[in-house]
């Protein structure tokens, strides 16, 4: 399954951009992430909210940070006018495909959101996937917000200005303005030289530039697991590892595996003689 960022790979790099215009969509959830039913979450762009149910996800993850809830970032830009409306909808399907969400709300959180992108600045725009908001469904120019549903507009929109709409009157004379893109084209500057691998604290606008694949507030954070993280879970510092050996992004058995001596370093039971590796230490 792709992460978040996957779509996002070739987007603006925040730190690099001079005034750049952008979204930054920061995804997160109160539901546990380490729950027995799997959650699966996309994002879908557009330039209305009434055609988001027509768009295919441009990212998608089962990614869930249990100690944060965070479940990825997105940076979007536009594709025409810096000033264009943009709609986003994220979806996060517990236990069922994202996909079955568009013909029955039960085990799916819906969140719409309807904005205008600003010229030449970077917008925030968390949105929490919320429990509450499990099964309930809202029209496709509204939002779920505490288990009720409320226009999509007005919901985290850092706007003083009146969410874009299709009937009022200066949008509708006006021609029709291009889907909004993730594309590195538009007012975007290059990812970091160090990605797909940079190390934790380095500066990163998604997930898939981090060695961890975990960027939170544009830098790469240690991954959920740290530091216990099992042999060939990602990581982006020696220090995320049970076994302190990180290579390739990938945690790594250490060097006495498979008969590592009591108290020595490991990712699992393989790594020790007596078959028990217990909080990162044979046993």
């Amino acid at each position: 399954m792709r992460p978040l960022a996957t779509a996002a790979a070739a987007t603006c790099a925040l730190w690099a951009c001079d005034a750049a215009t952008a979204i930054v969509v920061d995804v997160s959830t109160d539901l546990p992430c380490s729950g027995a039913s799997p959650m699966t979450t996309t994002i879908a762009v557009g330039d209305s909210t009434s055609s988001l149910d027509e768009r295919p996800a441009v990212a998608a993850t089962t990614r869930c940070d249990p100690a944060t809830g965070h479940i990825g970032t997105l940076v979007v830009v536009p594709s025409g006018a810096n000033d264009e409306p943009v709609a986003i909808r994220v979806v996060t399907a517990i236990d069922r495909s994202p996909d079955a969400c568009l013909t029955s709300p039960s085990g799916c959180i819906v969140a719409r959101r309807a904005l205008r992108f600003v010229p030449h600045e970077t917008i925030q725009l968390p949105i929490l996937m919320g429990g509450q908001c499990d099964g309930v469904a809202c029209m496709q120019d509204e939002t779920c917000q505490a288990a009720a549903c409320v226009p999509a507009g007005q919901v985290g929109n850092p706007q003083d200005a009146s969410p874009p709409s299709e009937e009022s009157g200066a949008d509708a004379a006006a021609p029709p303005s291009p889907d909004a893109e993730i594309d590195a084209s538009q007012d975007a500057g290059a990812p970091p030289s160090c990605a797909p691998d940079c190390m934790n604290g380095a500066a990163c606008a998604s997930d898939m530039q981090c060695a961890s694949k975990h960027c939170h507030a544009g830098t790469c954070q240690a991954p959920g697991c740290a530091p216990l993280c099992n042999d060939g879970e990602s990581c982006g510092s020696p220090s995320d590892c049970a076994s302190r050996i990180c290579v390739a992004d990938r945690c790594q058995p250490p060097a006495c595996a498979p008969a590592c001596p009591a108290t020595s370093a490991c990712g699992n039971d393989h790594d020790c003689s007596s078959g028990h590796c217990h909080q990162g230490a044979c046993m």
